[in-house]
């Protein structure tokens, strides 16, 4: 009997402990999926305002986030926060008419992922 609890026991902590990682690499993938949304969105849009989108909110500034922070709902019963930034101190030979923009995904204030993209200049 002590055997077979010992056993129990053993897999209930294997299987807890793969459902959590499994979540987490779900969280990961869908901030990575929606990261990449967003940076054809605004390359759609030509433009980080999101605002023209019904699925963005932005979200008031404050001393943690700035002007360019939206909030997507929806997905997985979850918050995720979007920051869009362009590279102000951009590197890219000018002839080439490239700007970097990125992207930072949050899920509940935890950093999922952050994602980087050229966009084209007009």
């Amino acid at each position: 009997m002590v055997i077979l609890s010992i056993i129990i026991i053993s897999f209930m902590t294997f299987f807890s402990q793969s459902m959590m990682f499994s979540s987490k690499v779900e969280d990961r993938l869908t901030a990575v999926n929606l990261a990449e949304k967003v940076l054809v969105d605004v390359r759609t849009a030509k433009s980080i305002e999101l605002e023209i989108y019904p699925h963005y909110k932005k979200v008031p500034s404050n001393e943690e986030t700035d002007e360019n922070t939206y909030s997507y709902d929806g997905l997985n019963n979850k918050e995720y926060i979007i920051k869009v930034a362009d590279n102000i101190d951009n590197e890219t030979p000018h002839d080439l008419k490239l700007n970097l923009f990125y992207v930072d995904v949050y899920i509940n204030e935890k950093d999922a992922t952050r994602l980087y993209g050229y966009i084209e200049n007009d």
